[in-house]
C-alpha cells in the first residue's frame, strides 16, 4: 500500500503497527525516514514492529542504504543486526 505524506507515521503512532511496512510514493518507508534522519529512538520503535528490514524504495535503496550515506553508525548497527546478508550484495552499501 503505498500513500502520501507522512499518514504511516500518524498510522503506526497510533497503534497500529501492521502499517509500519506502507510505502510513500517514493517507495520510502517508515524504516527508510527514520535512517535518513539519524532517528534511533525511532528506529527502534519501528523496529519492534518487525518491518520488512531489506524493503527497497524506488531508487532501489534500504533502510540500511540511507543510514550508511549518512553515516548514522548506530542505526547502521541496528539494521545490520536485522538485515538479511545475502539481500546485502546487491545494495548499495557494499
Amino acid at each position: 500500500m503505498k500513500v502520501n505524506g507522512n499518514l504511516f507515521f500518524s498510522l503506526f503512532v497510533g497503534g497500529y503497527g501492521k502499517y509500519v511496512d506502507m510505502k510513500k510514493t517514493d517507495g520510502n518507508t517508515a524504516l527508510h525516514l527514520a535512517a535518513d534522519d539519524g532517528s534511533v529512538a525511532i528506529l527502534r520503535t519501528l523496529l519492534a514492529a518487525e518491518p520488512q528490514v531489506n524493503d527497497r524504495n524506488n531508487r532501489e535503496e534500504t533502510a540500511l542504504c540511507n543510514a550508511a550515506r549518512r553515516g548514522y553508525l548506530e542505526c547502521v548497527k541496528l539494521l545490520m543486526n536485522r538485515c538479511d546478508v545475502a539481500v546485502l550484495h546487491n545494495t548499495h552499501v557494499i
